[in-house]
Parts: C-alpha cells; structure tokens; sequence
C-alpha cells in the first residue's frame, strides 16, 4: 500500500500566511510605547503599514510575513516628546442673513469745536 504524502505537503505549503491582527498591534506597540492601550491613537497607513501613538511617543509599524504567520514589525525609530495635534476648534457661527447693520448717525454739528482728539 502506498500513501501519497507529497501532494498534502505541497497544498499546506501553498495555504496564505496568516494576517496579523489588531488586538496583536496593540499588545505589541503599548509594550513599544510603554504606554496604556487606551491612551494609545491607530492611524491606518494601508492594509498592512499602521501607526500607533501615545504616551508622547509614536511608532509606524509594517505587517511581515513568514513560514505562514505574520507579525507587526517596527518600521521607525520612535519618536519620543512627539504629541498629537490639537483637535480643530469649531469656527463660531455665521451671523443670521438680514439687513446689513445701519451706519452710525453723525454727532459733529457745522460749528463743533475741534478739540484735538
């Protein structure tokens, strides 16, 4: 009896790596960062190049690959006393349309003295 292994080995060979996840960017860059996960910004660079700041610092992270599993890889040094921008003020509100304002009525009179003000 003869048992075909070789086709088996060549399909588990073939199977896509698995993608690494979130939840492991997060363990991974709060570790990096020395920093809470919940003071922690994602910012999503593309399918597989994430950046994570916090804590004053902030890192860009890549997605890498091999013998089938993948894992968040730092991809720049940190930067540290880095803070995230101010988020934008609101722009107060637009006075209501209507009538422009009237102008200011007149106080000089022909005859007033100037007084040099």
């Amino acid at each position: 009896m003869r048992v075909f292994v070789v086709p088996l080995l060549l399909f588990v060979g073939c199977m896509p790596p698995k993608r690494a996840t979130l939840e492991q960017l997060a363990a991974r860059s709060s570790f990096d960062l020395a920093c809470p996960p919940m003071q922690m910004q994602l910012y999503d660079f593309g399918e597989r190049a994430k950046g994570v700041a916090g804590c004053g610092r902030r890192l860009t992270y890549v997605e890498q690959c091999e013998a089938g599993s993948c894992a968040w890889v730092i991809d720049s040094p940190a930067e540290i006393g880095w803070t995230a921008p101010p988020a934008p003020t609101p722009r107060p509100a637009a006075p209501p349309p209507g009538p422009p304002p009237a102008a200011p009525l007149a106080t000089a009179q022909p005859g007033d003295r100037d007084w040099g003000f």
